[in-house]
């Protein structure tokens, strides 16, 4: 729909924030999904404490994924030199969002609860869907409201995410943790990162050689490979 709606530039307008978004996700969650995984697992740290310990990395992290992707245009030019402020901050604004979803939703797999998850995902999938249906319908779809609507869908499972994971029985986390946690994520942290970047990384060569239009084409041509 939006590729439909949009056109190669307008996607590619679309999507280099939203890249951008995500791939500051992947960098600044520090692996904390695997630390969690192996810690909880020996039985040194319960759901609650770790859930605190989610929501500190994910807000501070996204707090700085937020200044980085909204310098990006100074930052990275060649990559960046065309996308708008007001986009990149509609992306960046999902980047604690995405990452606080992301890491609860690992807590929510280990205490059983897979299907809330699915739920929060399919509540945010559908909202953006009905979003863009009613968008495209109406005003016409534009790259900027394209974010906007991604935004509401992140905020949709962002919130059922949270609602569960406040179940958690509540625990108190030491003060070494963040010193448990990396030690525990960033060997499987670098190379999850390292793959990802390795999928990735094409798309901003792209844009910085051939601009946002041929990042519009090649996006849509990786995504539906």
């Amino acid at each position: 729909v939006v590729s439909r709606a949009l056109g190669p530039t307008g996607r590619g307008e679309y999507y280099l924030p939203y890249l951008g978004a995500v791939t500051l996700v992947t960098v600044a969650k520090l692996g904390i999904d695997n630390g969690a995984l192996v810690l909880y697992g020996q039985g040194r740290y319960g759901l609650g404490p770790l859930w605190h310990i989610v929501r500190r990395v994910s807000w501070a992290g996204g707090v700085v994924g937020i200044a980085l992707l909204v310098a990006s245009p100074w930052l990275l030019p060649s990559v960046y030199r065309d996308a708008a402020t007001g986009m990149l901050l509609l992306a960046a604004v999902t980047i604690p969002l995405q990452m606080e979803t992301l890491l609860g939703g690992g807590l929510l797999l280990l205490a059983g609860n897979a299907l809330v998850q699915f739920r929060g995902a399919l509540l945010g999938v559908l909202l953006q869907a009905a979003l863009l249906a009613v968008l495209w319908a109406v005003p016409g779809l534009s790259p900027t409201l394209v974010l906007v609507s991604g935004l509401a869908g992140a905020l949709a499972t962002w919130s059922v995410i949270v609602r569960h994971c406040n179940r958690f029985p509540h625990g108190s986390v030491p003060r070494h943790w963040l010193r448990d946690v990396l030690a525990a994520s960033l060997p499987l942290h670098v190379s999850s990162m390292l793959l990802w970047l390795h999928l990735r990384v094409d798309m901003f060569m792209v844009s910085a050689i051939g601009g946002v239009a041929m990042v519009g084409l090649y996006s849509l041509a990786v995504m539906l490979a």
